[in-house]
């Protein structure tokens, strides 16, 4: 009885730490008709879901947004409810991921590419949004910049809007929520965008499984925009540069969409894309140093401000998963708490009802304790009979080595010898039969 509640106890622990987080044994579902999860087997781009716009084309497997040169094109999901690219009511969390890449051009240019996740609701239209105009001026949504027009070369850049300003193109360092370095121009290896929203509000962008940004400040939608609010997803691009013509061709190898989050938005943000950094020149001495902006304000910073920076800290902190740690490590400590009552009640129905004694009572254990004797004594008694086996055929193969050296002396000895006088018997008998014949003829 008390073994076989060992054995469930066993059991219990297994299924506790061993069950799964909900990341792979989860029912994320690929959308397929709102994905272009295999452009290659494609003739044509869907038009049931999807809005094409420019020069957009679909050529050997893959959408070029910017087929030649001053060209822009579009592509757009078809307006959907948000409740649809979502698991639940309970669980407004999806991810999306893009597959592209930009070929024949390398330097600053006025195009780029852009991704978008636009709300609709009564107040506001997103139909500006489906033009060919790869700036709108407002919307009501996320999106995600890739261009090289700014002072940090190619970048990454997300910006956040209300539709409460315009944008500017110009002045887009002012409005953008978050910024990385990202080299993606003439690349002939595809880059992998993922842009993942989990229901505690925490928005995470990755490019090639590396993290770009992530904030829990940011809320795209509620529970109650689920059942009256609509989504428009897609991505806009053009090369038009009036300065510098070029051929910037802009692709899409693949797009998916998920309505929960996927495996590869759980990975730890351990490996980070690099962040733009400020240098600034001394003239006398033409040594470069990153620009620090907090120096110049050292000696002005009253507690009201540290407040306020620990406060962004810990922003900073929660945003990057740790609040989700700590409440796994609670998890943890509330198994072992159940675990340590669980071993007790089965220690006390294994005394009859009652603990008596003080933790360091070995008395509990004994049957462990016993059987780990026995074990030892076990290993010790098959060690001595592995020697004995050793030494017993060690002495049967000298005692072999010996017969045979005795053997050859009696054959060297003895048999050769009488080999020798048996051959010259015969020779000599033979001899004495020719000459008896010999003589009977005569």
């Amino acid at each position: 009885m008390f073994w076989s509640s060992i054995f469930g106890c066993v059991i219990f622990i297994n299924h506790v730490f061993g069950r799964s987080d909900g990341v792979d044994g989860h029912s994320t579902k690929l959308l397929d008709q709102y994905s272009l999860p295999d452009i290659l087997s494609l003739d044509s781009i869907p038009t049931k879901n999807w809005e094409v716009g420019g020069f957009t084309k679909l050529e050997e497997g893959r959408i070029i947004l910017t087929p030649n040169e001053q060209s822009g094109g579009s592509l757009w999901l078809k307006e959907l409810p948000i409740k649809s690219i979502t698991k639940g009511s309970d669980d407004l969390a999806f991810t999306l991921q893009w597959t592209f890449r930009s070929l024949n051009y390398i330097g600053p240019t006025s195009g780029g590419i852009s991704f978008w996740v636009l709300k609709k609701d009564d107040s506001v239209s997103v139909d500006d949004v489906s033009r060919l105009d790869i700036w709108p001026k407002k919307y009501n949504g996320l999106q995600i910049l890739i261009d090289n027009t700014g002072k940090y070369g190619e970048s990454i850049r997300v910006i956040l809007n209300d539709n409460s300003q315009d944008i500017d193109i110009l002045n887009i360092d002012q409005h953008t929520l978050g910024q990385c370095l990202m080299e993606y121009q003439d690349s002939s290896v595809p880059s992998t965008l993922r842009l993942s929203y989990s229901n505690d509000h925490i928005l995470k962008l990755q490019v090639d499984n590396k993290i770009c940004f992530q904030t829990q400040k940011v809320k795209l939608w509620d529970h109650q925009s689920l059942n009256h609010d609509s989504v428009k997803i897609g991505v806009t691009a053009n090369n038009i540069d009036n300065a510098l013509p070029n051929k910037e061709s802009f692709e899409i190898l693949q797009m998916k969409l998920y309505n929960d989050l996927t495996t590869e938005t759980f990975i730890p943000n351990v490996k980070q894309m690099r962040q733009p950094v400020i240098l600034q020149k001394n003239v006398k001495t033409d040594e470069l140093t990153v620009k620090d902006p907090m120096k110049k304000s050292y000696d002005k910073v009253n507690n009201y401000q540290l407040y306020k920076k620990l406060d962004h800290i810990e922003g900073k902190v929660i945003a990057n998963d740790i609040a989700d740690l700590n409440e796994k490590l609670d998890d943890i400590i509330k198994v072992q708490n159940s675990l340590i009552e669980y071993l007790l009640f089965l220690m006390k129905s294994h005394n009859g009802g009652t603990i008596e004694g003080s933790n360091n009572d070995d008395s509990q254990f004994k049957d462990f304790i016993s059987m780990d004797n026995k074990l030892q004594q076990l290993l010790d008694e098959q060690e001595k009979i592995r020697e004995m086996t050793t030494k017993h055929n060690s002495l049967m193969v000298s005692d072999m080595n010996s017969t045979d050296a005795v053997v050859k002396r009696v054959i060297q000895m003895w048999v050769i010898p009488l080999v020798v006088i048996v051959l010259i018997m015969g020779y000599y008998t033979f001899k004495i039969n020719q000459d008896v014949s010999k003589k009977k003829l005569l």
